[in-house]
């Protein structure tokens, strides 16, 4: 019996709060599908629509604050002459955000951290920012549309 009365009184609470919650103005909240705008509703039932149409929803989004629309792609033959390494004419692949162009060698396990302003300085890097691993990650991928550039490195930090 204890068990019954634990179930019906869940269930209880739970109409409860649906019926409160189904009852609310919309205040606070920003949903299209819940404000009484004519355009945004009808901007939100245009996606839809078009989603049920076989279009790919993510092609309708606009980019994330957070994403990672601002980086550059460059290729090209780079030469580092430094006592730690050398390296002449070695084929590779760099992805480049607002501060650090991050130079992946290809064939090789060799990361190279540069900064966008001077770009005959550069570090061995073990690691780079995650948005920057994902693009480097298929060079191939990253072969046809990166501007070429080649480099010569004079300073290996």
């Amino acid at each position: 019996m204890n068990d019954t009365m634990k179930g019906i009184s869940i269930l209880s609470l739970t109409a409860v709060a649906i019926s409160w919650v189904l009852n609310q103005d919309n205040e606070g909240f920003d949903l299209a599908f819940l404000t009484n705008d004519s355009a945004e509703r009808s901007a939100a039932l245009q996606i839809q629509q078009s989603i049920l149409a076989g279009a790919d929803p993510t092609q309708n989004q606009e980019p994330a604050a957070a994403g990672v629309s601002d980086l550059n792609c460059y290729r090209g033959r780079v030469s580092v002459y430094d006592e730690q390494m050398a390296l002449e004419k070695q084929s590779y692949i760099s992805v480049a955000n607002q501060t650090s162009m991050f130079l992946r060698v290809a064939g090789q396990k060799i990361i190279l951290q540069i900064p966008v302003n001077d770009k005959t300085i550069a570090r061995r890097v073990m690691s780079v920012p995650v948005d920057i691993a994902v693009e480097l990650a298929d060079m191939q991928k990253l072969e046809g549309r990166c501007t070429r550039e080649d480099l010569i490195i004079s300073e290996l930090k």
